[in-house]
Protein backbone atom coordinates (compact mmCIF):
# COMPACT_ATOMS: atom_id res chain seq x y z
CA UNK A 1 0.00 0.00 0.00
CA UNK A 2 1.43 3.38 -1.37
CA UNK A 3 2.05 6.03 1.21
CA UNK A 4 -0.02 8.96 1.41
CA UNK A 5 0.99 12.12 -0.09
CA UNK A 6 1.69 15.12 3.39
CA UNK A 7 -0.53 17.75 2.52
CA UNK A 8 0.14 21.30 1.34
CA UNK A 9 1.96 23.13 4.14
CA UNK A 10 -0.43 26.07 5.48
CA UNK A 11 2.36 28.50 5.03
CA UNK A 12 3.01 27.65 1.41
CA UNK A 13 -0.60 27.96 0.78
CA UNK A 14 -0.91 31.42 1.94
CA UNK A 15 2.16 32.73 0.02
CA UNK A 16 0.05 31.57 -3.11
CA UNK A 17 -3.16 32.71 -2.63
CA UNK A 18 -1.78 36.37 -1.27
CA UNK A 19 0.50 36.13 -4.63
CA UNK A 20 -3.04 35.03 -6.71
CA UNK A 21 -4.88 38.18 -4.84
CA UNK A 22 -2.33 40.67 -5.16
CA UNK A 23 -1.81 39.39 -9.15
CA UNK A 24 -5.87 40.05 -9.65
CA UNK A 25 -5.92 43.27 -7.85
CA UNK A 26 -3.16 44.52 -9.82
CA UNK A 27 -5.08 43.81 -12.88
CA UNK A 28 -7.92 45.05 -11.58
CA UNK A 29 -6.05 48.66 -10.86
CA UNK A 30 -4.85 48.61 -14.36
CA UNK A 31 -7.94 48.29 -15.19
CA UNK A 32 -9.50 50.85 -13.44
CA UNK A 33 -6.26 53.68 -13.80
CA UNK A 34 -6.97 52.77 -17.36
CA UNK A 35 -10.69 52.70 -17.85
CA UNK A 36 -11.65 55.68 -15.42
CA UNK A 37 -9.27 58.71 -16.92
CA UNK A 38 -10.32 57.28 -20.53
CA UNK A 39 -13.89 57.39 -19.81
CA UNK A 40 -13.73 60.93 -18.26
CA UNK A 41 -12.05 61.77 -21.97
CA UNK A 42 -14.62 60.67 -23.63
CA UNK A 43 -17.30 62.10 -21.16
CA UNK A 44 -15.98 65.46 -21.65
CA UNK A 45 -16.03 65.20 -25.35
CA UNK A 46 -19.38 64.16 -25.62
CA UNK A 47 -20.50 66.64 -23.26
CA UNK A 48 -19.27 69.21 -25.73
CA UNK A 49 -20.71 67.39 -28.69
CA UNK A 50 -23.90 67.61 -27.26
CA UNK A 51 -23.23 71.70 -26.16
CA UNK A 52 -22.77 72.44 -30.09
CA UNK A 53 -18.89 72.52 -29.71
CA UNK A 54 -16.77 70.73 -32.64
CA UNK A 55 -14.54 67.69 -31.35
CA UNK A 56 -12.66 67.79 -34.23
CA UNK A 57 -11.28 70.09 -36.66
CA UNK A 58 -13.12 68.61 -39.82
CA UNK A 59 -16.41 69.91 -38.04
CA UNK A 60 -15.11 72.87 -36.73
CA UNK A 61 -13.90 74.21 -40.00
CA UNK A 62 -16.78 72.75 -41.85
CA UNK A 63 -17.42 72.37 -45.86
CA UNK A 64 -14.72 73.28 -48.03
CA UNK A 65 -14.46 76.37 -50.39
CA UNK A 66 -14.05 76.74 -54.14
CA UNK A 67 -10.60 76.33 -55.42
CA UNK A 68 -10.29 79.09 -57.60
CA UNK A 69 -12.23 81.54 -54.18
CA UNK A 70 -9.45 80.16 -51.96
CA UNK A 71 -6.23 82.35 -51.57
CA UNK A 72 -4.21 79.55 -49.31
CA UNK A 73 -3.07 77.51 -52.69
CA UNK A 74 -1.55 80.93 -54.10
CA UNK A 75 0.30 81.61 -50.74
CA UNK A 76 1.82 78.21 -50.11
CA UNK A 77 2.91 78.65 -53.89
CA UNK A 78 4.41 81.73 -53.11
CA UNK A 79 6.20 80.43 -50.25
CA UNK A 80 7.63 78.17 -52.23
CA UNK A 81 8.45 79.87 -54.66
CA UNK A 82 10.60 82.01 -52.35
CA UNK A 83 12.64 79.25 -51.09
CA UNK A 84 13.78 77.93 -54.26
CA UNK A 85 13.95 81.34 -56.24
CA UNK A 86 15.97 82.90 -53.28
CA UNK A 87 16.69 80.07 -50.82
CA UNK A 88 17.04 80.48 -47.04
CA UNK A 89 20.73 82.20 -46.61
CA UNK A 90 18.93 85.43 -46.51
CA UNK A 91 17.14 85.15 -43.29
CA UNK A 92 20.50 84.79 -41.62
CA UNK A 93 22.26 88.01 -43.47
CA UNK A 94 19.89 90.36 -44.73
CA UNK A 95 17.97 92.44 -42.33
CA UNK A 96 14.39 92.14 -41.55
CA UNK A 97 11.20 91.09 -39.10
CA UNK A 98 12.74 87.58 -39.79
CA UNK A 99 16.02 88.48 -37.73
CA UNK A 100 15.03 87.33 -34.37
CA UNK A 101 18.41 88.34 -33.31
CA UNK A 102 17.76 92.30 -34.00
CA UNK A 103 15.10 93.60 -31.35
CA UNK A 104 13.61 95.90 -32.98
CA UNK A 105 15.10 94.44 -36.55
CA UNK A 106 15.14 98.30 -37.92
CA UNK A 107 17.06 99.88 -35.39
CA UNK A 108 20.71 100.98 -36.11
CA UNK A 109 20.38 99.55 -39.94
CA UNK A 110 22.60 101.59 -41.75
CA UNK A 111 22.54 102.45 -45.17
CA UNK A 112 24.03 99.19 -46.27
CA UNK A 113 21.51 97.15 -44.49
CA UNK A 114 18.74 99.01 -45.58
CA UNK A 115 20.11 98.68 -49.22
CA UNK A 116 20.66 95.25 -48.72
CA UNK A 117 17.16 94.78 -47.92
CA UNK A 118 15.75 96.80 -50.58
CA UNK A 119 17.96 94.37 -53.16
CA UNK A 120 16.28 91.65 -51.61
CA UNK A 121 12.67 93.09 -51.86
CA UNK A 122 13.00 93.69 -55.72
CA UNK A 123 13.94 90.09 -56.55
CA UNK A 124 10.97 88.88 -53.92
CA UNK A 125 8.79 91.09 -56.42
CA UNK A 126 6.71 87.65 -58.03
CA UNK A 127 6.35 86.64 -54.14
CA UNK A 128 4.74 90.17 -53.16
CA UNK A 129 2.50 90.14 -56.31
CA UNK A 130 1.02 86.43 -55.40
CA UNK A 131 0.43 86.95 -51.74
CA UNK A 132 -1.34 90.16 -52.85
CA UNK A 133 -3.38 88.65 -55.63
CA UNK A 134 -4.08 85.83 -52.53
CA UNK A 135 -5.56 88.03 -50.01
CA UNK A 136 -7.81 89.51 -52.25
CA UNK A 137 -9.89 86.31 -52.71
CA UNK A 138 -12.87 85.83 -50.38
CA UNK A 139 -11.17 82.68 -48.38
CA UNK A 140 -7.74 81.44 -46.89
CA UNK A 141 -8.96 77.88 -45.93
CA UNK A 142 -6.04 75.45 -44.83
CA UNK A 143 -6.86 71.72 -44.27
CA UNK A 144 -5.78 69.78 -41.43
CA UNK A 145 -2.43 68.05 -41.14
CA UNK A 146 -1.78 64.97 -39.62
CA UNK A 147 -1.13 66.36 -36.61
CA UNK A 148 -2.77 69.95 -34.75
CA UNK A 149 0.26 70.71 -33.28
CA UNK A 150 2.77 70.27 -35.97
CA UNK A 151 4.00 73.23 -36.45
CA UNK A 152 5.56 72.82 -40.14
CA UNK A 153 2.34 71.17 -41.39
CA UNK A 154 -0.19 73.61 -40.51
CA UNK A 155 -1.08 77.32 -41.84
CA UNK A 156 1.07 79.48 -39.00
CA UNK A 157 4.74 79.54 -40.60
CA UNK A 158 3.75 80.43 -44.17
CA UNK A 159 1.24 83.40 -42.59
CA UNK A 160 4.45 83.99 -40.32
CA UNK A 161 6.60 84.42 -43.45
CA UNK A 162 4.14 86.48 -45.24
CA UNK A 163 4.00 88.88 -42.25
CA UNK A 164 7.93 89.43 -41.86
CA UNK A 165 7.80 89.77 -45.37
CA UNK A 166 5.30 92.25 -45.70
CA UNK A 167 6.43 94.32 -42.87
CA UNK A 168 10.09 94.57 -44.28
CA UNK A 169 8.40 96.15 -47.13
CA UNK A 170 6.20 98.19 -45.80
CA UNK A 171 9.28 99.55 -43.40
CA UNK A 172 12.48 99.56 -46.27
CA UNK A 173 10.83 99.82 -49.97
CA UNK A 174 11.84 102.41 -51.75
CA UNK A 175 8.57 102.13 -53.44
CA UNK A 176 5.75 104.11 -51.69
CA UNK A 177 3.17 101.96 -53.24
CA UNK A 178 5.29 98.70 -52.70
CA UNK A 179 4.76 100.00 -49.06
CA UNK A 180 0.98 100.46 -49.04
CA UNK A 181 0.15 97.18 -51.05
CA UNK A 182 2.26 95.56 -48.26
CA UNK A 183 0.05 97.11 -45.06
CA UNK A 184 -2.77 96.67 -47.22
CA UNK A 185 -2.00 92.84 -48.50
CA UNK A 186 -1.37 91.99 -43.96
CA UNK A 187 -4.42 94.05 -43.24
CA UNK A 188 -6.56 91.95 -46.28
CA UNK A 189 -5.50 88.75 -44.88
CA UNK A 190 -6.29 89.26 -41.50
CA UNK A 191 -9.71 90.42 -42.42
CA UNK A 192 -10.78 87.17 -43.83
CA UNK A 193 -13.51 85.39 -42.38
CA UNK A 194 -12.81 82.05 -42.11
CA UNK A 195 -12.29 80.22 -39.37
CA UNK A 196 -8.19 78.95 -37.87
CA UNK A 197 -7.74 75.76 -38.37
CA UNK A 198 -5.81 75.86 -35.21
CA UNK A 199 -4.91 79.01 -32.43
CA UNK A 200 -1.37 79.27 -33.73
CA UNK A 201 -3.08 80.48 -37.08
CA UNK A 202 -5.50 83.07 -35.22
CA UNK A 203 -2.20 83.81 -33.35
CA UNK A 204 -0.44 84.62 -36.51
CA UNK A 205 -3.42 86.59 -38.30
CA UNK A 206 -3.57 89.14 -35.08
CA UNK A 207 -0.03 89.47 -35.70
CA UNK A 208 -0.83 90.51 -39.01
CA UNK A 209 -3.35 92.81 -38.11
CA UNK A 210 -0.59 94.03 -35.82
CA UNK A 211 1.87 94.62 -37.69
CA UNK A 212 0.42 96.06 -40.59
CA UNK A 213 -0.61 98.89 -38.01
CA UNK A 214 2.66 99.70 -36.36
CA UNK A 215 4.06 99.89 -40.07
CA UNK A 216 1.66 102.28 -41.56
CA UNK A 217 2.18 104.62 -38.05
CA UNK A 218 6.25 104.40 -38.86
CA UNK A 219 5.47 105.00 -42.91
CA UNK A 220 3.24 108.42 -41.86
CA UNK A 221 5.87 109.40 -38.91
CA UNK A 222 8.47 109.01 -40.74
CA UNK A 223 7.09 111.03 -43.63
CA UNK A 224 7.62 107.60 -45.92
CA UNK A 225 3.67 108.40 -46.79
CA UNK A 226 1.31 110.92 -46.36
CA UNK A 227 -1.39 110.50 -43.76
CA UNK A 228 -4.05 110.77 -47.08
CA UNK A 229 -2.34 107.93 -48.51
CA UNK A 230 -2.56 106.09 -45.31
CA UNK A 231 -6.19 106.91 -44.66
CA UNK A 232 -6.80 105.50 -47.88
CA UNK A 233 -5.72 102.28 -47.42
CA UNK A 234 -7.65 102.18 -44.45
CA UNK A 235 -10.83 103.39 -46.38
CA UNK A 236 -10.34 100.59 -48.92
CA UNK A 237 -9.29 97.81 -46.34
CA UNK A 238 -11.50 96.19 -43.59
CA UNK A 239 -10.07 95.94 -40.64
CA UNK A 240 -12.06 93.02 -38.12
CA UNK A 241 -13.04 92.98 -34.87
CA UNK A 242 -10.45 90.95 -33.42
CA UNK A 243 -12.08 91.11 -29.93
CA UNK A 244 -14.96 89.74 -31.85
CA UNK A 245 -13.06 86.46 -32.85
CA UNK A 246 -12.47 85.67 -29.60
CA UNK A 247 -14.91 82.79 -29.29
CA UNK A 248 -13.48 81.18 -32.96
CA UNK A 249 -10.16 80.93 -31.37
CA UNK A 250 -11.10 78.94 -28.43
CA UNK A 251 -13.28 76.80 -30.00
CA UNK A 252 -10.20 76.25 -32.87
CA UNK A 253 -8.31 74.98 -29.37
CA UNK A 254 -10.72 72.91 -28.71
CA UNK A 255 -11.32 71.20 -31.83
CA UNK A 256 -7.65 70.44 -31.60
CA UNK A 257 -7.07 69.25 -28.60
CA UNK A 258 -10.62 67.18 -28.89
CA UNK A 259 -9.33 65.72 -32.09
CA UNK A 260 -5.80 64.48 -30.51
CA UNK A 261 -5.71 61.03 -27.57
CA UNK A 262 -3.03 61.63 -25.09
CA UNK A 263 -0.96 58.84 -23.63
CA UNK A 264 -2.45 56.76 -21.12
CA UNK A 265 -0.09 55.68 -18.89
CA UNK A 266 0.42 58.61 -16.92
CA UNK A 267 -3.04 60.04 -16.59
CA UNK A 268 -3.45 59.00 -12.86
CA UNK A 269 -0.55 61.04 -11.97
CA UNK A 270 -2.17 64.27 -13.03
CA UNK A 271 -4.88 64.22 -11.27
CA UNK A 272 -3.24 63.24 -7.88
CA UNK A 273 -0.20 66.12 -8.53
CA UNK A 274 -2.34 68.94 -9.77
CA UNK A 275 -4.11 71.64 -7.72
CA UNK A 276 -7.79 71.53 -8.32
CA UNK A 277 -9.34 74.43 -8.89
CA UNK A 278 -13.52 74.74 -9.82
CA UNK A 279 -14.69 76.26 -12.33
CA UNK A 280 -18.04 77.70 -11.29
CA UNK A 281 -20.64 75.09 -13.08
CA UNK A 282 -18.00 72.80 -14.77
CA UNK A 283 -16.69 70.37 -11.83
CA UNK A 284 -13.34 70.57 -10.76
CA UNK A 285 -10.76 70.95 -12.97
CA UNK A 286 -6.56 70.84 -11.69
CA UNK A 287 -4.32 74.32 -12.58
CA UNK A 288 -2.01 72.74 -14.01
CA UNK A 289 2.09 72.57 -12.44
CA UNK A 290 4.57 75.41 -13.32
CA UNK A 291 5.77 75.32 -15.79
CA UNK A 292 9.27 73.51 -15.98
CA UNK A 293 8.62 72.09 -12.90
CA UNK A 294 9.81 68.65 -12.46
CA UNK A 295 7.86 65.34 -10.19
CA UNK A 296 9.60 62.65 -8.83
CA UNK A 297 7.28 59.67 -9.31
CA UNK A 298 9.77 56.90 -7.32
CA UNK A 299 13.20 57.38 -9.07
CA UNK A 300 11.92 58.89 -12.21
CA UNK A 301 11.89 62.37 -12.64
CA UNK A 302 8.65 63.66 -14.78
CA UNK A 303 8.57 67.36 -16.64
CA UNK A 304 5.05 68.79 -15.61
CA UNK A 305 4.23 69.16 -19.05
CA UNK A 306 4.51 65.63 -19.79
CA UNK A 307 1.49 65.08 -17.21
CA UNK A 308 -0.82 67.36 -18.10
CA UNK A 309 -1.23 65.63 -21.45
CA UNK A 310 -2.63 62.58 -19.83
CA UNK A 311 -6.27 61.64 -20.44
CA UNK A 312 -6.96 63.33 -16.63
CA UNK A 313 -5.09 66.46 -18.24
CA UNK A 314 -6.49 66.68 -21.55
CA UNK A 315 -10.09 66.31 -20.34
CA UNK A 316 -9.86 69.26 -17.73
CA UNK A 317 -8.23 71.45 -20.40
CA UNK A 318 -11.34 71.02 -22.71
CA UNK A 319 -13.41 71.62 -19.19
CA UNK A 320 -11.47 74.67 -18.62
CA UNK A 321 -11.79 75.80 -22.62
CA UNK A 322 -15.09 75.33 -22.34
CA UNK A 323 -15.39 77.56 -19.33
CA UNK A 324 -13.81 80.34 -20.43
CA UNK A 325 -16.12 80.12 -24.40
CA UNK A 326 -19.46 80.43 -22.13
CA UNK A 327 -18.34 83.06 -20.44
CA UNK A 328 -20.46 86.41 -21.33
CA UNK A 329 -20.26 90.06 -21.96
CA UNK A 330 -20.92 92.62 -24.37
CA UNK A 331 -17.82 94.06 -24.53
CA UNK A 332 -13.92 93.34 -24.18
CA UNK A 333 -14.05 94.86 -21.07
CA UNK A 334 -17.22 92.58 -19.62
CA UNK A 335 -15.15 89.61 -20.47
CA UNK A 336 -12.10 90.28 -18.68
CA UNK A 337 -14.31 90.78 -15.50
CA UNK A 338 -15.96 87.59 -15.48
CA UNK A 339 -12.33 85.66 -16.25
CA UNK A 340 -11.09 86.80 -13.52
CA UNK A 341 -12.57 84.79 -10.73
CA UNK A 342 -11.13 81.78 -13.27
CA UNK A 343 -7.89 82.56 -13.05
CA UNK A 344 -5.23 80.69 -11.56
CA UNK A 345 -2.89 81.87 -8.67
CA UNK A 346 0.25 81.17 -9.89
CA UNK A 347 2.74 81.38 -12.44
CA UNK A 348 1.81 78.07 -14.78
CA UNK A 349 2.34 77.01 -18.02
CA UNK A 350 0.19 78.76 -20.43
CA UNK A 351 0.26 76.62 -22.99
CA UNK A 352 -1.90 74.26 -20.84
CA UNK A 353 -4.12 76.24 -18.88
CA UNK A 354 -7.01 77.74 -20.53
CA UNK A 355 -7.50 80.64 -18.59
CA UNK A 356 -4.69 82.34 -19.48
CA UNK A 357 -5.17 81.40 -23.23
CA UNK A 358 -8.27 82.89 -23.30
CA UNK A 359 -7.18 85.87 -20.92
CA UNK A 360 -4.22 86.44 -23.48
CA UNK A 361 -6.39 85.99 -26.20
CA UNK A 362 -8.60 88.43 -25.42
CA UNK A 363 -5.59 90.95 -24.50
CA UNK A 364 -4.39 90.82 -28.14
CA UNK A 365 -6.94 91.01 -30.13
CA UNK A 366 -8.09 94.07 -27.81
CA UNK A 367 -4.78 95.53 -28.56
CA UNK A 368 -5.26 95.12 -32.21
CA UNK A 369 -8.93 96.45 -32.17
CA UNK A 370 -7.30 99.47 -29.98
CA UNK A 371 -4.65 99.70 -32.34
CA UNK A 372 -7.00 100.50 -35.17
CA UNK A 373 -8.79 102.84 -33.67
CA UNK A 374 -6.09 105.24 -32.64
CA UNK A 375 -4.84 104.91 -36.17
CA UNK A 376 -7.72 105.99 -37.18
CA UNK A 377 -7.89 109.28 -35.27
CA UNK A 378 -4.33 109.87 -35.89
CA UNK A 379 -4.48 109.87 -39.69
CA UNK A 380 -7.68 112.08 -38.93
CA UNK A 381 -5.95 114.78 -37.25
CA UNK A 382 -3.15 114.74 -39.48
CA UNK A 383 -5.27 114.96 -43.04
CA UNK A 384 -6.77 117.86 -40.86
CA UNK A 385 -3.42 119.38 -39.59
CA UNK A 386 -2.65 119.28 -43.63
CA UNK A 387 -5.66 120.69 -44.92
CA UNK A 388 -6.07 123.77 -42.49
CA UNK A 389 -2.64 124.25 -41.04
CA UNK A 390 -3.56 123.66 -37.33
CA UNK A 391 -4.34 120.53 -35.09
CA UNK A 392 -8.29 119.86 -33.97
CA UNK A 393 -8.24 120.69 -30.48
CA UNK A 394 -10.07 117.84 -29.78
CA UNK A 395 -11.80 114.75 -30.87
CA UNK A 396 -14.95 116.79 -31.37
CA UNK A 397 -13.38 118.59 -33.75
CA UNK A 398 -12.24 115.44 -35.97
CA UNK A 399 -16.17 114.82 -36.80
CA UNK A 400 -16.71 111.41 -38.30
CA UNK A 401 -17.55 108.64 -35.91
CA UNK A 402 -14.73 107.10 -33.68
CA UNK A 403 -14.59 104.23 -31.65
CA UNK A 404 -14.19 104.64 -28.15
CA UNK A 405 -11.09 102.84 -26.39
CA UNK A 406 -12.23 98.87 -25.76
CA UNK A 407 -9.87 98.90 -22.67
CA UNK A 408 -11.83 101.30 -20.67
CA UNK A 409 -15.33 102.18 -22.93
CA UNK A 410 -14.50 105.76 -22.84
CA UNK A 411 -12.92 107.96 -25.44
CA UNK A 412 -9.35 107.60 -26.55
CA UNK A 413 -7.23 110.00 -25.00
CA UNK A 414 -6.53 113.12 -27.31
CA UNK A 415 -4.01 116.34 -26.92
CA UNK A 416 -2.68 118.96 -28.34
CA UNK A 417 1.10 118.80 -27.14
CA UNK A 418 2.93 122.07 -28.60
CA UNK A 419 2.99 121.13 -32.56
CA UNK A 420 1.76 117.44 -32.23
CA UNK A 421 -0.69 115.42 -30.94
CA UNK A 422 -0.40 112.74 -28.69
CA UNK A 423 -3.41 110.21 -28.82
CA UNK A 424 -3.24 106.95 -26.17
CA UNK A 425 -5.19 104.42 -25.30
CA UNK A 426 -5.73 103.07 -21.75
CA UNK A 427 -3.84 99.70 -22.70
CA UNK A 428 -5.19 97.98 -20.04
CA UNK A 429 -7.86 96.45 -18.40
CA UNK A 430 -9.69 97.88 -15.00
CA UNK A 431 -8.15 97.67 -11.91
CA UNK A 432 -4.53 96.81 -14.04
CA UNK A 433 -2.57 99.28 -14.02
CA UNK A 434 -1.89 101.38 -17.31
CA UNK A 435 1.29 100.56 -19.03
CA UNK A 436 3.59 103.46 -19.18
CA UNK A 437 4.69 105.29 -22.56
CA UNK A 438 7.43 102.88 -23.43
CA UNK A 439 4.75 100.09 -23.66
CA UNK A 440 2.25 101.66 -25.09
CA UNK A 441 4.50 102.60 -28.21
CA UNK A 442 5.41 98.83 -28.45
CA UNK A 443 2.26 97.88 -28.29
CA UNK A 444 0.84 100.32 -31.30
CA UNK A 445 -1.02 102.12 -28.19
CA UNK A 446 0.31 105.58 -28.09
CA UNK A 447 0.61 107.92 -31.09
CA UNK A 448 2.18 110.87 -31.33
CA UNK A 449 2.01 112.83 -34.50
CA UNK A 450 4.42 116.10 -35.71
CA UNK A 451 3.77 118.70 -38.07
CA UNK A 452 6.60 118.17 -39.63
Amino acid sequence: MSATPPPAHPRKLRKFAVLTAAIVGAACLAVALWRTPRQAWDDERARLRAAGYAISQAEWLGPGVPVEENGAPEIDAADAWLTVELGTEWERTTIGPWRLDRDPWWKDATPEDVADTQALLVRAEPYFRRVAAAARRPHLRWEPGSSPFDWTANSAPRLQRLARMCSAAARFSSDPARRLESVATELRIAALPDRPIVGDEAWVRRSCARSALEDLRYCVESGAISAADAARTLQDVPIPQFADRYDDTLRAHIAAWASVEPEWFLSPLTRRMGYLKPYPGHGPVPVPLRHGDIVGVGMLPIPSSLLEWTWYGASDLLRGFRAACEVRGAKPSEIRAALRPLETPHDCNHHFEPIAIAVDTLRASTRIDASAGLTRIALAARRVRETTGRWPVTLADLGGDFPVDPFSDVPFGYEVVDDAIRVTSRGAFAPDAPPHDEALLDDGLLWVVYAN
